[in-house]
């Protein structure tokens, strides 16, 4: 007893692996295109998910609270941060006012508008992402 007693307590190290926000984002759409939510009628849910993915990559790339905020201040906080430019800004804006219509105004968009919001998506993540000199 008194040997187990007294014997050093190992200390255990969990390694935490960090993943960079770009990198949770890529993946987050690929696993959105492989649903094909809009194709088989579900444009809400296609909406709502890209709307998160946007939000959920802010939050973690530039530290803003964008999960507690609506679409409007969301962007005002981006604007007056000045973290991205006038152009990248314009791309955020677009999907979430259109998500926004879609869930809220029940808003059907072209085929056009789907794709041209997970292009924006996806544009403004190449734009935005950590360069492995930056992390």
């Amino acid at each position: 007893y008194i040997y187990f007693k007294n014997k050093p307590k190992e200390e255990k190290v969990i390694e935490v692996i960090v993943v960079p926000a770009h990198e949770k984002a890529f993946a987050s759409i690929a696993t959105l295109e492989s649903k094909q939510l809009w194709q088989s009628g579900k444009v809400k849910g296609y909406h709502s998910e890209l709307a998160m993915i946007i939000r959920n990559y802010l939050s973690d790339r530039y530290k803003v609270n964008a999960l507690e905020q609506t679409s409007n201040e969301l962007i005002t906080t981006i604007k007056n941060s000045r973290l991205t430019t006038q152009e990248q800004l314009e791309k955020i804006q677009q999907v979430l006012y259109l998500a926004d219509n879609v869930k809220f105004a029940k808003y059907i968009p072209i085929e056009t508008e789907h794709n041209l919001s997970l292009e924006n998506v996806r544009l403004f993540i190449q734009e935005t992402q950590l360069k492995n000199d930056e992390a």
